[in-house]
């Protein structure tokens, strides 16, 4: 007792904790995160951070109203001429400093261990309301109540609006002027922003397109039996670990949502090189049939040199890739978009064979009489694309459409700066078909595009077929959900 009080009396030797500091600081550097054409310093003092705010305040006082802020992105098109913008939405640049309610938001959504904020609360309460509740706005409800329809939407533009609040705080931390902030909050800030989105589309999807619990097999409460008392390992049907599941308001938020067992679909590191730039994801509109053609016919070309090789049917391109889908199964195509307009679209079918059955019945004859043979107008090229529409719906093995009744297809720009927004832009779609009933989702990709396959393996995707599906090559990737 004698030696341990001295021990607990004797002052600590400063060298010694001079030498166990540095030796910590040696250690756990802060990453460098380059996020415009110059890295910033890896862990600036806080007098240059001060100076740095200061600067820009003084900085923000002296511009002139239509002035854009140092830093701020152009409103120049970029990635083959998208000019668009979303609406009441300004673009996220150049160094400031968050507001306070951006502040108190932060602060709610990660308040403590074991207990929310004021935000998180809202946030869970919404979501758990609106899933619970969502029979009212369902697709097949035969006796829609106008109150509780109401009430539902009132509640979801509250949710969705806390939604976009999370998505311009991360947009905030990323341009913010203090770069420690960022070094150390980024990756939570990060991780809720995608959740955010993913949640936001759904909740955006339910509204009309969900199937009531009066179905059957594609109920709802069939798909949600899970959500009362049922542990990590019992949801995904394997041993699964505790650490497998996230913590806090974003793993909660994973858990409320039908997939949110597969755990390979939200836990992944942030990216190298954050971005402030700000995207949103939801349902496919009519309205959105001629940005999404163009931004096909865009990668077409690049994949074939930039040779202009349909003039004269600039549509054909877009009525292969994305016509079917978005004629026949319109409620699982979901938008991908950023500042500047419509940047990358998933496109989904519930049930393939009788989608197969509606395709020759109705749009195969469509294209036919669109582009037809006869006559000088119509490009070789552009028959040989309406004779692969046709083999587009050949017959898949009824072995791979038991286990994956359901199909996909993503698309993007190449010049997608975070790839996370792919990744979220695909979950959302696969929360769509779970919420209807799918048990399994496929897709069909070349076997040269590796970045594709690397892609979605890291999705929980699994090698089904390969050159067995139809009569060119082509790999079918699935997986259960």
């Amino acid at each position: 007792r004698a030696s341990l009080a001295s021990s607990r009396s004797k002052p600590p030797d400063r060298s010694d904790c001079v030498s166990t500091f540095r030796a910590n600081a040696a250690v756990a550097k802060l990453p460098v995160f380059p996020l415009n054409s110059s890295s910033p310093p890896s862990s600036p003092p806080l007098g240059k951070v001060e100076r740095e705010a200061r600067e820009g305040e003084k900085t923000r006082s002296h511009q002139q109203p239509g002035q854009q802020p140092p830093g701020s992105r152009s409103g120049a098109p970029t990635g083959g001429g998208r000019t668009q913008k979303l609406p009441g939405r300004g673009l996220c640049g150049g160094k400031g400093l968050l507001s306070e309610a951006q502040v108190r938001l932060l602060v709610g959504l990660h308040y403590l261990p074991h207990e929310h904020g004021p935000s998180a609360q809202k946030l869970l309460q919404d979501l758990t309301w609106l899933k619970t509740n969502c029979h009212m706005v369902g697709a097949n409800s035969k006796k829609p109540q106008p109150q509780k329809v109401d009430e539902w939407r009132g509640r979801a533009s509250r949710f969705l609006s806390l939604c976009e609040d999370i998505a311009q705080l991360h947009c905030s931390v990323v341009g913010g002027a203090n770069r420690a902030v960022l070094y150390d909050l980024y990756p939570y800030v990060w991780d809720l922003r995608n959740t955010a989105l993913v949640a936001k589309a759904f909740i955006y999807w339910l509204d009309g397109r969900v199937m009531s619990d009066s179905s059957g097999l594609g109920s709802w409460r069939n798909c949600f039996h899970w959500c009362g008392k049922a542990t990590g390992a019992d949801l995904s049907g394997v041993d699964s670990e505790p650490w497998a599941f996230k913590g806090g308001v974003s793993g909660e938020v994973q858990m409320l949502l039908p997939i949110g067992s597969s755990s390979e679909l939200f836990t992944h590191p942030p990216p190298l090189f954050p971005t402030s730039r700000l995207y949103n994801i939801r349902p496919y509109h009519s309205k959105d049939k001629v940005e999404l053609y163009r931004m096909v016919r865009q990668l077409h070309l690049r994949t074939q040199g930039g040779q202009e090789s349909s003039m004269a049917h600039p549509d054909v391109i877009g009525d292969r890739c994305l016509g079917p889908c978005l004629a026949l199964s319109p409620e699982y195509s979901f938008i991908l978009e950023d500042e500047l307009g419509v940047c990358g679209c998933v496109l989904g079918i519930s049930d393939v064979r009788s989608f197969a059955k509606r395709c020759q019945a109705s749009w195969i004859p469509a294209m036919r009489d669109k582009y037809p043979p006869k006559g000088t107008s119509t490009h070789t090229h552009t028959q040989d694309l309406i004779r692969l529409m046709e083999e587009d719906q050949g017959e898949y093995p009824d072995s791979l459409l038991y286990h994956f009744p359901s199909q996909l297809r993503l698309d993007a720009l190449p010049e997608l700066v975070d790839v996370s927004v792919s990744r979220t832009l695909l979950t959302a779609l696969l929360t769509a078909l779970k919420a209807n009933g799918s048990q399994g989702v496929f897709c069909e990709v070349q076997p040269t595009d590796h970045q594709r396959l690397d892609f979605l393996t890291k999705l929980g995707f699994l090698e089904i077929l390969r050159g067995e599906a139809r009569s060119r090559e082509g790999v079918v990737l699935g997986r259960l959900l």
